[in-house]
């Protein structure tokens, strides 16, 4: 009898032994105060995430958790949804990977929360407040600037993974906080068992800025919650806490109305672009110049770029299409064309 009961006691130490290896997590509870003091919320029913949802399956697995109930969501037996989720945190800024999160049951013990990489080593990027930039946002001046886009759409071909599970990467507020949320009524209608289900919180974009020069970020929390689906499954609720912040990527800045991010130095931010009509024209180092325009729409969908201009005074390109640099003498009537670079000579009774 007593080793009977030695190994039942031993299953029954079983499920806690391997939710171990899943409860370890970068704590940065010491953030809280510089990413509006969230505060975590315990067995929320309704998800809240909207524009924060992104990838394949944006639709389906955002909203609320009957959404992310949808088998369209479903990783194995269970279900998640894929964000752009914190992977280093400071004081001033973030790095945000694609990332899915997801809920596992754990036999008759409840559910946690898992991590598998959706980034594989793509679209990871820095994004800092107001104030600073740089190499992890640790600069207080203006250091390059980083005039690559980040838009919702940039990430529709993402996937939801299980694989490689990164939970011990993944900084968070609240860790490996455990509630009993759901329970089981037995044949006669009374509760009979509880499930515990795991909650985190961490930051992450939840939503997108018109240029694209940056984000809006925001303390987001988790709930692995265990349904009756299949012999009960778990899926993951995800609703915000605590208020946004506007953070801008680097060499760019908060607008006065904090709606949306500004190059800090124009010209700077200019310089790392190309004008959109001249992204296809080769440049011949030995004939022309760059010559930067802040008028011009350029390749990321703004304004101000890099445009060509014939080296030798005098000289401009034969035509919009064709760039060989031919002599153009400047008088009254003709000149070379600011905007384009082209030689252009005025109609009779007009002066350049």
């Amino acid at each position: 009898m007593k080793n009977i009961l030695k190994l039942f006691s031993g299953l029954l130490i079983l499920p806690l032994i391997s939710g171990v290896a899943f409860a370890a997590k970068i704590n940065i509870s010491h953030l809280k105060s510089s990413w509006g003091n969230p505060e975590l919320g315990r067995c929320e029913n309704t998800s809240n995430i909207g524009n924060a949802a992104i990838g394949t399956k944006r639709t389906a697995c955002a909203g609320s958790n009957q959404n992310s109930r949808s088998d369209t969501c479903k990783l194995g037996d269970d279900y998640g949804v894929l964000m752009l989720i914190a992977r280093d945190v400071n004081e001033n800024g973030a790095y945000f990977c694609p990332t899915t999160v997801y809920g596992e049951k754990h036999g008759r013990g409840g559910s946690w929360t898992l991590y598998g990489d959706s980034s594989q080593g793509q679209g990871c990027f820095w994004a800092c407040k107001k104030g600073f930039s740089g190499e992890e946002c640790q600069s207080t001046a203006v250091v390059g600037c980083d005039s690559t886009t980040v838009f919702r759409e940039d990430f529709n071909l993402y996937e939801m993974v299980r694989d490689p599970e990164i939970e011990n990467s993944i900084p968070m507020f609240f860790l490996n906080e455990n509630k009993e949320c759901t329970y089981q009524y037995n044949f006669w209608g009374f509760v009979w068992h509880y499930f515990n289900e795991e909650h985190d919180q961490f930051l992450a974009v939840v939503d997108w800025l018109p240029t694209g020069h940056g984000v809006w970020a925001q303390p987001v929390s988790v709930r692995a919650n265990m349904w009756a689906k299949a012999n009960w499954s778990s899926s993951i609720i995800a609703y915000r806490a605590g208020s946004r912040t506007l953070l801008c990527k680097n060499g760019y800045e908060p607008n006065a109305n904090n709606t949306d991010c500004v190059a800090v130095n124009e010209e700077t931010c200019a310089a790392t672009q190309t004008c959109t009509a001249w992204a296809e024209v080769e440049f011949d180092q030995e004939n022309m110049v760059r010559e930067i325009s802040f008028d011009c729409p350029n390749t990321s969908g703004s304004y101000g770029g890099i445009q060509f201009r014939c080296k030798m005074p005098g000289y401009a390109f034969a035509s919009v299409v064709d760039h060989t640099c031919t002599q153009c003498v400047e008088n009254m009537r003709t000149g070379v064309n600011p905007s384009n670079g082209t030689c252009v000579t005025c109609e009779i009774g007009e002066i350049f």
